[in-house]
């Protein structure tokens, strides 16, 4: 024990730095004054938030710089303070060597904490708007007497429920200013059951999924059937705005599949308005998809009552293996596939 003692004592020794008091409460006067400055910054949001509640664009920018000033300052808070305990007590290669080995092992649990919420965070948005499992056909483009198999998979314990599904794309376009237009990707969807599947009706920051049923959209023309698109689809078709979203506003679909003319496929032109806008914070698909009822992409396609596949929730998507046998035994034998 003595000698782990002197040991001890031999490299503090070597380590440490007999500094003057005065050099020493010079460096922590100035971490003072960082702290003062943050809370400044802090402050000057506080006031900025209570006076500018509906902010302009220049104010939100002004805005971002404040939050950004807030969150520097902390690091350089924590930064220089460890810093200056260091080197008030350590030699300056015993610091370096020290504050080198701090910064990189913060870096790396900076970076992993980052990729793990981000990762969390993506997978979190990708279920709101997607089913657990899907069932599509092997062999055949589109699925037919799809209610049939819907029942079927229902009573599969453990699935939560089930929806049709087709998906297609076609080419959007503004019915006001022909120039704005956009490539989506258009999902028939049945508002009812589409609700059990996916979180889409909590994202809606106008309307409703449901407005997609015949009669049930007033403030339109009633004859139009309803389209729903997410906000940055909108933003590009310039039909949304922060203070005013304007529901009803005509869109135009154009589908590659039409009839046959004298120079040859015709694409078909069809008209919708705008029953609601959904937001999930996915770019991807905010600027690309849009909801349509099943019914009415059908007959744009030519299809029948046929459909893409069927969608299900499940209980556990973690375990979602589990539910391949029983829901293939429930749907009996046939050319289908999951994924």
């Amino acid at each position: 024990m003595s000698s782990l003692l002197f040991t001890t004592k031999i490299a503090l020794r070597y380590v440490s730095a007999n500094r003057k008091t005065n050099k020493i409460k010079n460096l922590r006067i100035l971490t003072l004054f960082f702290i003062l400055a943050t809370l400044a910054i802090f402050g000057l949001d506080m006031w900025w938030m209570s006076i500018n509640k509906d902010m302009t664009v220049k104010q939100a920018n002004l805005h971002q710089f404040l939050v950004l000033g807030k969150y520097i300052g902390v690091l350089c808070i924590g930064l220089f303070g460890i810093f200056v305990e260091l080197i008030c007590r350590f030699t300056i290669f015993t610091t370096i060597s020290t504050f080198g080995m701090f910064l990189g092992t913060g870096a790396l649990v900076t970076v992993i904490s980052f990729m793990s919420a981000l990762r969390d965070d993506l997978k979190h948005k990708m279920l709101e708007t997607h089913a657990h499992m899907m069932v599509e056909p092997k062999d055949e483009p589109y699925l037919s007497h799809h209610q049939e198999l819907i029942e079927k998979v229902k009573q599969v314990k453990g699935v939560l429920g089930a929806t049709p599904n087709l998906v297609t794309e076609m080419l959007v376009v503004n019915e006001q200013y022909r120039d704005l237009k956009a490539g989506i990707l258009v999902r028939g969807v049945d508002p009812i059951t589409i609700t059990e599947i996916t979180d889409i009706e909590k994202k809606m920051i106008a309307g409703s999924i449901h407005h997609l049923l015949p009669s049930s959209f007033k403030e339109g023309s009633s004859k139009l059937p309803g389209i729903v698109i997410g906000k940055d689809l909108a933003q590009q078709l310039n039909i949304f705005d922060k203070k005013e979203i304007p529901l009803g506003t005509e869109l135009l679909l154009i589908s590659p599949i039409g009839e046959i003319g004298p120079g040859g496929n015709m694409p078909s032109v069809h008209r919708f308005q705008v029953v609601g806008i959904f937001y999930t914070g996915m770019y991807e698909y905010d600027a690309r998809y849009a909801y349509v009822r099943l019914p009415k992409l059908q007959k744009m396609m030519g299809l029948g009552n046929e459909v893409s596949g069927i969608e299900l929730k499940l209980e556990d998507l973690e375990a979602s293996e589990r539910w391949i046998d029983p829901v293939t035994k429930a749907l009996g034998t046939g050319p289908l596939g999951m994924e």
